[in-house]
């Protein structure tokens, strides 16, 4: 499937999640000016969709120089630009979080202190704030990587899937004490505390 927008009523920005792949002829000057306003008012017209084969049809048609983007480094790139030293809505701050792989550094927008904060953050989840701590780096530097790598699916809620597949029971204590347990429960008169 392809998606197709206008920004600015003359650029075009076509994306081929089938193929990984984004085309734009967006100047960068307006690529930043779109990633610092928080509104869409710069999308003309519809966003649309295609099937992908149609895709290279319609950049051929419209005889624009689009320039190709690997989807990862155009979202990556996006992220970082609009992020400002800021974590997406409604990340927990002290809540450990995972980085999946090492991100692909050579193709993407470079951050700050990334190369040391993803050598300590990729080999165990750890919280922002306790990256920031460890590090002693300027936390905005901490907080872009985390929304560029959160944006391209490297880094989330560090929860293994088994603790949601088992709820662990409850234990009634009456039921579970034991024989010994009932009988000194009976003789000082007050429960045992397991």
């Amino acid at each position: 499937m392809a998606i197709s927008m206008q920004c600015w009523s003359k650029y075009s920005v076509v994306a081929d999640t089938s193929a990984g792949t984004l085309f734009s002829d967006l100047p960068d000057s307006k690529l930043r000016q779109l990633a610092e306003d928080s509104s869409a008012r710069h999308i003309a017209g519809e966003v649309t969709t295609m099937e992908s084969g149609s895709c290279a049809d319609s950049l051929t048609a419209g005889k624009k120089r689009l320039r190709s983007y690997a989807f990862e480094t155009f979202v990556w790139d996006l992220a970082v630009r609009t992020s400002r030293g800021r974590v997406p809505e409604g990340t927990l701050l002290d809540v450990p979080v995972y980085l999946r792989r090492w991100p692909n550094f050579t193709r993407l927008t470079p951050i700050p202190e990334a190369m040391r904060v993803s050598a300590v953050w990729v080999q165990q989840p750890r919280s922002l704030v306790n990256l920031y701590e460890t590090l002693k780096v300027p936390i905005e530097h901490v907080f872009t990587l985390y929304s560029a790598a959160h944006a391209i699916g490297l880094a989330g809620v560090g929860q293994r899937e088994v603790d949601g597949l088992l709820e662990p029971a409850a234990i009634d204590g009456s039921e579970n004490e034991g024989l010994f347990g009932s009988i000194l429960r009976k003789l000082t008169g007050r429960a045992i505390e397991a």
